[in-house]
């Protein structure tokens, strides 16, 4: 893989910037990735699959995704590597291939801005208490300062990594760029999950 190169890795589901996620890496070619991008210390591109499965042959996958930057590793049994990324910037994967090994890689990509942060909704204060509420679960693993609880796009990205979103939602709150339009949509999708859960 070339230094300007990026591979890019379709799943389904969506990862989000400032977020952590972690994978099981059995398949060859991204044994080979997660290798590159250690020793590299660069990132792969993660991408929300359009149809087909995360194993076996490419499969189509969402323009625009997130930097994904390995933070930690663990050699599992019977060559199962688990990963844990953080997510980075957003990129917009403009144009890929496709290796022999059935790698997708791009050097046509361009980095998307940050999302411009507001302050949460006062309406959407119950999003705060939800987070808090999560982070407390030995397996969720998240680190909260009470200083973010007021970023929208921190409570934003942290939820919807965590929560069982609709992958199509999750993938409407990455590409979405207002910070606090992203608080009350998830906020109203959360209100009408509830009420269909009642």
């Amino acid at each position: 893989m070339a230094d300007e190169q990026r591979a890019v890795f379709p799943l389904s589901s969506v990862l989000f910037p400032g977020a952590t996620l972690q994978l099981m890496i059995f398949e060859p070619r991204y044994l080979d990735m997660v290798s590159h991008c250690l020793s590299t210390q660069q990132p792969f591109i993660i991408c929300q699959l359009t149809s087909g499965q995360e194993v076996g042959k490419a499969a189509p996958f969402e323009a625009i995704g997130t930097f994904a930057h390995i933070v930690d590793f663990d050699q599992g049994e019977e060559g199962v590597l688990m990963i844990t990324v953080v997510g980075g910037s957003r990129v917009c994967v403009l144009e890929h291939t496709v290796n022999q090994d059935q790698l997708t890689l791009t050097q046509d990509y361009r980095v998307l801005p940050d999302v411009e942060d507001s302050l949460i909704p006062p309406e959407t204060a119950p999003l705060k208490e939800l987070l808090l509420k999560l982070a407390k679960l030995p397996d969720i693993g998240i680190e909260v300062d009470p200083e973010q609880l007021d970023s929208a796009e921190f409570v934003v990205n942290q939820l919807a990594q965590i929560l069982p979103l609709e992958t199509d939602f999750k993938q409407y709150l990455l590409e979405e760029s207002d910070s606090f339009e992203k608080c009350l949509e998830l906020y109203e999708q959360l209100l009408t999950d509830s009420m269909y859960d009642e």
